[in-house]
Parts: structure tokens; sequence; C-alpha cells
């Protein structure tokens, strides 16, 4: 596979391109699957489909980097690390991250944490996945406006890389081609909590009433708070009712949305609803 050292099949890493879209595509400019080159790399290793977006290490980044040419840094940047000390304080590898959900197929548990665009990889020369699709708070695409897909419109299974033909952007279980789907119109107007939530990411902190500067990780994690008594809680239908009550702009009818224990079980359309109405009540409390 190796010439002159570097490896045949070398593509370069995208903008905002997420590491484990990148893997899978160098794993198909040499004729493998993204399971069969990260075995290659890393003998014995698992090749289920094992989240590279959060759990590629040093040893593996560092191969790929000499395989390809690409910059070490830039691919451990095309990781969850990217969002270290903003997304989530301290990554130990076990626990759930709020904003990240896992990908794919866990055992027999199915994870809907990779989402896409259908518009942005039909006008993509070279259709890849974005780091910024996998953060659950991200619901629509903010450049054509439509929710993006966690999931195949034909065959319900979640989308991952080892399972995602992306040359073709079609489902890897029934072929569907997933460029013939949209995510459709949103029920309310999410992207400005949204385009917030992102910016406070970018910033890194944000004033958050008498409580003076706080750094986004924490933020974050007070979001998902008030965004878990709206998925799931006891009284989460009254809640939605109540935030519809005293801001329009959100009032849905509240049994439209499915009441889940696990969040990252609910569809982009729900969150869409449900990320705003958290920010509202997060903004409310800190006015």
């Amino acid at each position: 596979m190796r010439t002159n050292g570097r490896w045949p099949g070398r593509p370069i890493l995208q903008q905002d391109e997420s590491f484990s879209s990148w893997f899978a595509r160098a794993a198909a400019a040499n004729g493998l699957r993204s399971g069969e080159l990260l075995q290659a790399l890393q003998p014995g290793a698992d090749r289920g489909q094992r989240d590279l977006d959060r759990h590629a290490d040093p040893h593996l980044l560092k191969a790929a980097a000499d395989g390809t040419g690409q910059n070490f840094d830039i691919l451990n940047q095309a990781t969850f690390r990217r969002w270290a000390g903003s997304v989530y304080g301290h990554d130990d590898g076990l626990n759930k991250l709020p904003w990240l959900p896992p990908a794919g197929r866990q055992g027999g548990t199915r994870s809907f944490g990779q989402q896409l665009c259908p518009h942005c990889l039909a006008a993509d020369e070279r259709p890849y996945l974005r780091l910024t699709w996998r953060l659950s708070f991200m619901t629509a695409c903010s450049v054509h406006g439509h929710l993006l897909l966690d999931r195949c419109p034909s065959c319900n299974e979640p989308f991952h890389v080892e399972h995602l033909d992306l040359r073709q952007v079609r489902c890897g279980f029934c072929g569907n081609d997933l460029r013939h789907h949209a995510g459709g119109e949103p029920t309310v107007d999410l992207l400005p909590a949204q385009d917030v939530l992102s910016a406070i990411v970018e910033r890194g902190w944000m004033q958050l009433g008498d409580y003076g500067p706080q750094y986004s990780f924490v933020v974050l994690d007070i979001l998902a708070l008030p965004m878990r008594l709206l998925s799931g809680g006891r009284h989460a239908y009254a809640l939605r009712g109540w935030v519809g009550e005293h801001e329009p702009d959100l009032a849905v009818p509240p049994e439209t949305i499915p009441r889940v224990r696990e969040g990252a079980l609910l569809t982009p359309r729900a969150r869409s609803v449900l990320v705003p109405m958290a920010h509202w009540l997060l903004s409310a409390c800190a006015s």
C-alpha cells in the first residue's frame, strides 16, 4: 500500500472535515474500508464501528499523518479534541459527552450522533462529513437552512462512515442515494439559538448574568439540564407548553415531540425545537 513511504491515495483534509470522514476517504483511495485500514495500522484493533472522531489515539493519527503527508496537529484538530475546553471540559473516553453523542451501532445499541446535510454533500466536488455536524445542538444546515439528517430515510439506520459510501453518498445498508432527500423545513426559527451557541463555543466563554463570565463548556453543561427536562422529564410536556406560552415563536403542541429518556435518540426535528427552548430558559435565568 505504500510508495516511497507514502500511501498511493492521499486525500487532502477539507475545511471542517471530521477525522473519521477523512480516514474513510483515505481508506477508499487505497482500495480499503475504514475498518480494514484501521486494522492495517493497528493490528488487533476492532474493525467494528469505532468512533474515530472521539477515539482516534495519537499513534493512529501519527501513522495516518506519516502515510499521507498530512500535518499531525491538523488531523488532531479534526477530532473531538478540537473542542476540549470549549464543548467539554475533560474526556476520559468512557463517560457520555452531553453534546457529542456516539455514531453508528455500539453493540446492540443504535446511536445517531452522525448528522449530515444532503445539499452540502450534493454540492461537494468530493463529498465529506463536517465535524460540526457531530454537535447535537446543531440541527439545521447553516448554509441551506434545512434540517440535518441523522439516519437513512429509507432503512432508518444511523449513519457511520464504515457503512456510508461517501463517493456516491449512499447508505451502506440499503444503497439509498441520500442526495435525493432533504431534512425538511424547521418547525421554528432555530438558527438564532444555534448561531449563539456556536459563537459561545468559538469564543470559549459567555457572560452568564450575575454569575459573570463562564467557560463555554460550563454553559453547555448547564444547558444540558433544561434540555434533559424538556426531552424526557416527568413534566416535559408541561414545561414545553409553559415555554410556548411565554415565547410564542417557540409554541408547538408539546405532544408532537416524543418524550424520551435519552436525548441523543431525538431526531434533528425534535432537537430543533427543544434546543431553542432550553436556550431560551437559560437566557431567561441569566438575564
